[in-house]
């Protein structure tokens, strides 16, 4: 009986957490994220760039 609740709330969980991973909200928010790196890099390309003139 025990494990049948825990089989049932863990299967929630993973269901809320695809849905927060997958979820139209969090579209926006992981566009942005996925910039972050390249918009580090340019910012170090162009200091370095601005630093040697």
């Amino acid at each position: 009986m025990t494990s049948g609740i825990i089989t049932i709330l863990a299967m929630v969980g993973f269901a809320a957490v695809v849905w927060w991973a997958y979820g139209p909200n969090s579209r926006d928010r992981f566009k942005a994220a996925e910039q972050l790196p390249l918009n580090d890099e340019a910012e170090d390309v162009s200091a370095r760039a601005g630093g040697s003139q």
